[in-house]
């Protein structure tokens, strides 16, 4: 299944990097697709909405970092993100929460696409 993952996106995305991160992590292979921020529609188009990160997993896909994130512990549970536990999986979340709003400046990296 790994062989079958795509991460679509802005090469600059902080967002998009974060989810090359997981997959690194992970040690999944995958393919990575450059969105024009112009015309994203060209290549996520499938997704409904020009945000990135889009990761596709066979035929199925997610948007959000944060929320990718989760969905890669789900579906391969070996080298979790998350931690082992609850406590361990509440802590992260709250950690990649703050860090992404105090140190990815997505408001600015969104509005210079927009």
């Amino acid at each position: 299944m790994a062989s079958d993952i795509t991460l679509f996106g802005y090469t600059t995305s902080p967002f998009v990097r974060k989810v090359a991160c997981y997959l690194h992590y992970k040690e999944l292979a995958f393919t990575f697709v450059g969105v024009s921020p112009v015309e994203p529609q060209k290549t996520i188009g499938f997704s409904g909405g020009t945000q990135v990160p889009v990761l596709k997993v066979g035929e199925e896909w997610k948007r959000d970092s944060s929320k990718i994130g989760i969905w890669l512990d789900e579906l391969f549970p070996e080298k979790p993100l998350l931690g082992m536990v609850a406590t361990e999986r509440g802590t992260i979340i709250e950690i990649d929460t703050w860090a992404s709003d105090q140190f990815i400046p997505g408001m600015i990296f969104r509005a210079a696409i927009d």
